[in-house]
């Protein structure tokens, strides 16, 4: 567990103290010296930092103070409000790098379809959206590196939205929605597309094999919001 909490910025005594913390209901300031062997003078110190991230609570009986978890869901919180953050950042980055600009990005060859696929994870943040036709990525990602990503996906919180034609393999695809967190519509179509649009906040990407390989990035807010105006049309 000490790991876990230095990775989301504990410091190392301060991971300590959380973690004997989550063995007992609640332990005093000289209990928690000791069995985390931090001097007595910097015990109130380690304390008081865990306090400060708003990650304990205290109550005294019969003069003694106690210190206990104050709801282990305030790690997710805070780093819920951190992830907005952050979020809030590279929009604003974005939004200023290309104001003015648009940037196209077109690979023809394997290596650029497979770069583009993995960096719709950095970009989309907690949703993207698509039209979707799974065969191109079938063809060119191996279904194991797919199925990676699809885990980190998961692990990041990302849920997509996707619009496919009605068919078979699609409708396969739908019934393990709530194994793989994401929400898909299908709709009747005389021709069912080839290609795989993805919409992110910045970002519009289109991957497609047919009749040659094809993996395609166009960079403007302007763009990629006329398009989820698009998708959102057709998802209603």
């Amino acid at each position: 567990m000490i790991t876990s909490l230095l990775q989301l910025g504990l410091s190392e005594k301060e991971a300590q103290v959380y973690e004997q913390l989550t063995l007992s209901e609640a332990l005093t300031a000289a209990t928690l010296a000791r069995r985390t062997n931090i001097k007595r003078a910097s015990i109130y110190e380690v304390i008081y930092g865990l306090e400060k991230k708003n990650l304990l609570g205290s109550y005294r009986k019969h003069k003694t103070q106690y210190f206990y978890i104050d709801a282990p869901e305030k790690l997710i919180l805070q780093h819920q409000a951190k992830l907005k953050i952050a979020e809030d950042i590279v929009r604003s980055i974005h939004a200023h790098k290309h104001h003015h600009t648009i940037a196209i990005e077109v690979h023809r060859d394997t290596e650029g379809f497979q770069k583009l696929y993995h960096e719709i994870l950095a970009q989309s943040g907690r949703e993207f959206c698509a039209w979707s036709n799974f065969e191109s990525f079938d063809r060119i990602i191996p279904k194991k590196e797919d199925m990676l990503w699809t885990k980190e996906r998961v692990k990041l919180g990302t849920r997509p939205r996707l619009i496919m034609v009605e068919n078979p393999t699609s409708q396969e695809f739908q019934k393990h929605d709530h194994d793989f967190p994401r929400q898909t519509r299908l709709i009747q179509s005389t021709k069912n597309f080839t290609s795989t649009l993805v919409i992110s906040q910045w970002n519009v990407y289109l991957f497609d094999d047919k009749p040659d390989m094809l993996a395609m990035k166009i960079s403007h807010p302007n763009i990629a919001t006329m398009m989820q105006e698009i998708f959102e049309t057709s998802w209603k």
